[in-house]
Parts: C-alpha cells; structure tokens; sequence
C-alpha cells in the first residue's frame, strides 16, 4: 500500500460533513489537511473530488508538526480554537476563542470565547461539586449531589455525595435546634439552643435557650399541671388542669374531668371562706364545739 492510500485510508474515519473549509488530522502522518468544498460523506462522494481533493493537500513527503508540536508552538493552528488549546490540544482558559464547550476549560463557549466559570451558568465547572452549587459557590448542594467536604452541602454531611440529615450524624441540620436534638429529634437539655417548648426536655425555652422548669417561666413544664400551677409549683385557681387535689386552690381535683373544682359548702373539703369543713362564712352556721 502506497503512502498516499494509507493517508487516504486515515481520513476515512476523520471525515465529517462540512460547508466551507475543514481541516482533518491524519494518524498516519501526524498532519493536518485543509480542503474547502462542498459536503463531503464518509464514502468519498461529493464535489472538489471528495477525498482526492483532501489527499491533495496533504504533506507526503513528512515533516509536518505533529499534535504534541501544534499544542506548544505558540500559534493558533487549524486544528485549535486558540493559542496552544481548544480543538485537538487541551481546553482553553476565559477569553480564548472556541466553537463548542468542549474547547473551553470553564466548557462554557459564548459568541466564540470561552467565558469565566460561574456559580449561575448551569454547568459544573470551577471549583464545584455539582452544578452551580459546591465549592466556592454560595449555594449548598442537596442530598444526591456530589460533594468533597461538608461545607458543600446543605445538610453539612458529605460522603462522596451529600447525606441527607440525621439525629445522630453529629451536625446541627434539618429541622434541629442543636446538635441532633430538637425539632423531629429528641428534646434538647437544659442550656442548648431551642426555637420553641418542644425543643426542651425541660419544656422551658427563655431567650432561645433551654432552661431549668420554673414556677414563674409562663410555660407548663416540669410537674405542673397548668402554667406556673400544680405540682410543685403553688395550686391553680379556676378550672385548671390537675392530677390530684394538692393542685388546686380549692383542693377538689374532679376525677371525671381531672380539673380543678370550685370550692363548695358539701365536697367534705376545708376550703373557700369556710371556717371549718363546709360550714362557717359563706356557708351554714358550724355546731357547738366547731370554730
């Protein structure tokens, strides 16, 4: 086989359909070729002579740069898109020319120029872990996305790709008040952060901290039975919730309702104004011997 039939037998498997000028690299020579002409298949066919036209010209006789020489030479050669990159050499930085995004190292092309890379451009590019999100991005990466360090992602847990939030991955995320406690996971204790009584084992929040159940905090917690009432805390007044009798001012406990009841001249209980159990002021007079 000649030296031209094997050039012509590379670009077999170079050719591509093209309206103006082409330029081919032939792996047999390490040579670049340039035909303008009309299209052109695979087959050969097609005006100007098809591949005779490209065999044409051809540098036969060798001595043509190679693509390791064409990428370091200086120059922008046909088969770059800028100086050194694009093309066949590697990619080109922002601000070199391009025909697609794949000549760019940011592989955004715009209007022929290879644009910065940005956290808005829809590709992975720069320094990102996913699409427009990782990195030096100000937007975190959601849980699937790819990530190389926790800061990547929303949930600050990344192994390989972005973990979705835990109550015992050690990280305060998700809907947590504080490190894996509060929100769905278990209450906090006493001195965590709290957004709301339920973040607290104590079921006190003050100033967004959870603090020890107390009989002033305006919050039902700790024993109490109603808010700052029963339990340890002095008795509640009125209809208040209560478990036993020692919760409520007038010491009736309604075991149906379980709240508290009015004091009364006939619930066997010192209690209201009376001076002795359901008799003096504000009920029937006491008997002899009763105060």
């Amino acid at each position: 086989m000649t030296r031209t039939q094997r050039s012509l037998g590379s670009l077999l498997v170079a050719v591509v359909t093209c309206t103006s000028a082409c330029s081919f690299y032939s792996p047999s020579y390490g040579e670049f070729a340039s035909h303008s002409g009309r299209n052109t298949d695979s087959s050969g066919a097609g005006a100007s002579g098809g591949l005779a036209g490209y065999a044409g010209s051809l540098d036969l006789a060798g001595g043509g740069a190679g693509p390791a020489d064409v990428c370091t030479d200086g120059q922008t050669s046909k088969s770059e898109t800028g100086v050194d990159c694009g093309g066949l050499c590697p990619p080109c930085n922002a601000g070199q020319g391009c025909v697609a995004a794949a000549d760019c190292a940011s592989k955004v092309c715009l209007q022929a120029i290879c644009q910065q890379a940005s956290c808005q451009d829809s590709v992975q590019n720069g320094d990102e872990t996913a699409i427009d999100c990782g990195g030096v991005c100000e937007t975190k990466c959601a849980v699937g996305q790819g990530c190389q360090s926790p800061y990547d992602c929303r949930t600050s847990v990344c192994a390989g790709t972005c973990q979705a939030a835990s109550c015992t991955d050690g990280v305060h995320n998700g809907e947590e008040s504080s490190i894996d406690c509060g929100g769905a996971c278990d209450p906090c204790a006493n001195g965590q952060p709290c957004q709301q009584v339920t973040d607290c084992s104590s079921g006190s929040c003050f100033h967004d901290i959870c603090v020890s159940a107390g009989c002033t905090d305006q919050v039902q917690n700790g024993d109490e039975t109603g808010v700052d009432c029963g339990g340890s805390c002095a008795p509640c007044a009125g209809d208040a919730t209560c478990k036993a009798n020692a919760d409520c001012v007038s010491l009736v406990c309604d075991p149906k309702s379980l709240s508290c009841a009015t004091a009364s001249c006939s619930d066997g209980v010192l209690n209201g104004s009376e001076s002795e159990i359901d008799c003096g002021t504000g009920c029937t007079g006491c008997a002899t011997g009763q105060a």
